[in-house]
């Protein structure tokens, strides 16, 4: 679950909470659904 600005407010990990998921912050720039192949995954840093 990420906040407006992409960052993660709740995660199986909570490592992860308070960091940016460039995703989400994709599809909120884009204000639409984005579809991820697999061979696309990699290409976005953890």
């Amino acid at each position: 679950m990420t906040d407006e600005r992409g960052n993660i407010i709740g995660c199986t990990d909570p490592n992860r909470v308070g960091t940016l998921h460039q995703s989400s912050l994709d599809v909120i720039k884009r204000n639409d659904m984005i579809s991820y192949y697999p061979e696309e995954v990699n290409t976005y840093p953890t």
